[in-house]
């Protein structure tokens, strides 16, 4: 059993439930393994204290074999065997090497053997050295990527849980961090950095009630209705009528004088036949035409259609230094929220983070965890413009993948009023089936222009941990 099976089996063994509960963990798991043991690899192949040694003994085995130097290259080689046992502390053969080339004139055939001899025993114990210190390297490896990878379990598995209590499937965030979307071929990034940084937030959602309510609350933006409902549908189809006289079909029995086959008729032309004409018609026993035709028949019936289905989300977050403390920490748990709640819903979800100037994150795209997990991280400061982030939704707005779009704006809201120019695309952008909403995090408010673009508006007090619809707002009050 390779190193590797052995670490697998033994996560297996400690983390059985939690790999069969989410299956992108066990690919995740082999492809680390993979990863590992080529890393091992170059480690050894990169740390190897014996590289010079082998040079060494290379360069003495050409000299000895090609036998050029003759005696002295032989002393000189001894006498490096005799420093590499010394640096590696083997035991001491001076005595029994100098004795050998004492004996090199009185024994003539010595000098072709020993050559041979003293590179077999220079290989020998630098073999045995260079696999004792390769085993030992490579169990250190083995017992630190064990180590690496019981951690990484233990935070997977309190993160599950985190998620489930946050409503999030975390079979969707594993995947969504694996590299399972955007094609699939996507690199891992469920690194213990990005599981540590995804914990801390997980663990301030959980201990802030209010912030949890207020995701809860942001995340129910354009829901979809679980129930249907019924809508009419008329349909329309062509079937056979004998009501439409088109064509002749055939021959029957009836009293329709206009459709009388003309040897009917004649029976009138004689009054001794007149009689008999007179007892079929009153039997319906004339002989006429039978005439049909196609019809085209209406229908109306009731119909179960789903309501409309949610569109992508853009959030744009205000990381100017105004809100540095508490709206920061407000603003970052609650992107993660929304981030994680579209990705449940299978929405695209694209951010913008906003000060003087505007940086993107597509989190349809690759690398989305890692560049989400450098947002958590960044400290907020600058200056505040929300006009370019606003603006670049609108622009985004028209992209495939985002069209009817809900864009979420989190700021604390100490703007200017918006620039006519920029109003007029938001309204261009909600003719288009866009909805645009604001979550304002301090007291501030919104002043009595900017509020009237959105759709939606929610004022968070986060020394409170309490959270306000806006529905009227006059003489700077809320009522």
């Amino acid at each position: 059993m390779t190193a590797t099976e052995n670490i697998e089996e033994s996560i297996q063994n400690d983390y059985g439930d939690l790999l069969e509960r989410f299956p992108a963990l066990t690919r995740e798991v082999n492809r680390t393994l993979e990863e590992k043991a080529g890393e091992w690899e170059q480690t050894l192949a990169e740390e190897n204290p014996f590289s010079s040694d082998w040079n060494t003994l290379q360069a003495s085995e050409k000299w000895l074999t090609e036998g050029k130097l003759g005696n002295d290259c032989l002393k000189s080689s001894v006498n490096q065997f005799h420093e590499f046992r010394a640096k590696c502390q083997l035991p001491d053969l001076k005595s029994y090497w100098n004795q050998e080339l004492s004996q090199i004139n009185d024994q003539p055939g010595n000098v072709n053997v020993l050559p041979q001899f003293l590179i077999s025993q220079w290989h020998k114990s630098l073999r045995d050295l260079q696999s004792t210190w390769k085993q030992e390297r490579l169990d250190n490896l083995q017992n630190e990527t064990q180590q690496e990878m019981n951690d990484w379990m233990d935070n997977l598995n309190d993160i599950a849980d985190e998620l489930e209590k946050l409503d999030l499937d975390p079979e969707d965030v594993f995947d969504f961090a694996s590299g399972a979307g955007a094609g699939g071929d996507g690199p891992s990034e469920l690194s213990i950095q990005n599981l540590e940084t995804l914990k801390k937030w997980l663990g301030t959602l959980k201990k802030d009630p209010g912030i949890k309510d207020l995701c809860k609350l942001l995340g129910k933006l354009k829901q979809a209705k679980l129930n249907k409902i019924k809508r009419s549908r008329t349909t329309s189809s062509s079937v056979s009528s004998s009501n439409s006289c088109e064509e002749i079909s055939g021959i029957k029995f009836s009293k329709e004088l206009e459709h009388l086959l003309p040897s009917e008729l004649a029976l009138l032309t004689d009054p001794e036949t007149e009689i008999i004409f007179d007892l079929k018609y009153a039997e319906s026993r004339l002989m006429g035409f039978d005439m049909s035709g196609i019809q085209t028949v209406s229908k109306k019936e009731e119909i179960e259609m789903p309501d409309e289905e949610q569109g992508p989300m853009i959030i744009a977050v205000d990381t100017s230094g105004s809100m540095y403390g508490a709206p920061e920490t407000t603003a970052k748990a609650i992107t993660l929220y929304m981030a994680k709640t579209s990705m449940k819903e299978n929405r695209n979800c694209y951010v913008i983070e906003f000060s003087t100037k505007i940086k993107t994150i597509d989190l349809a795209g690759s690398n989305r965890l890692s560049a989400l997990m450098k947002f958590l991280e960044m400290s907020f400061n600058g200056g505040t413009d929300v006009e370019p982030a606003i603006e670049h939704g609108t622009e985004v707005m028209n992209q495939e993948g985002y069209r009817n779009a809900d864009m979420l704006v989190v700021s604390d809201f100490i703007l200017n009023d918006l620039e006519p120019p920029l109003v007029d695309k938001i309204q261009q952008a909600k003719a288009k089936n866009n909805s645009f909403y604001s979550l304002c995090i301090g007291d501030h408010f919104h002043s009595h222009k900017n509020r009237e673009y959105f759709d939606r508006k929610w004022v968070y007090n986060p020394d409170g941990s309490s959270v306000t619809e806006l529905l009227k707002f006059e003489n700077g009050k809320l009522s």
